[in-house]
């Protein structure tokens, strides 16, 4: 991990839909642009959006904190979500504990 991140918006919204732009029409134009711009980078991709006419959840994000000291999970890698508390994530330890076993 090397930096931490907040969540500024959440949207809900079929990228096939053909008047994207108007269903971003209330969000900033930086957010507006990285959301179509990751929708389009997406669709080229072989994983593009499997689900036609779906629902797909977006999320625009803003740096917080840079973690130079690039932690990891003590032992293990776990896979899925994993949480830490801020303190632990952030105090400069190479391996970190999940929040759960503090």
């Amino acid at each position: 991990m090397d930096m931490l991140y907040s969540v500024m918006n959440e949207i809900v919204l079929n990228p096939s839909d053909e008047d994207l732009e108007c269903k971003l029409h209330h969000l900033d134009d930086d957010s507006k642009d990285r959301i179509l711009r990751y929708i389009h980078a997406r669709k080229t991709t072989k994983f593009g959006f499997e689900k036609k006419n779906h629902t797909y959840k977006f999320f625009v994000l803003k740096e917080e904190h840079a973690l130079s000291h690039e932690p990891r999970p003590q032992g293990r890698n776990t896979a899925g979500h994993t949480y830490y508390t801020y303190e632990e994530i952030t105090c400069g330890k190479d391996e970190v504990i999940v929040q759960s076993k503090l």
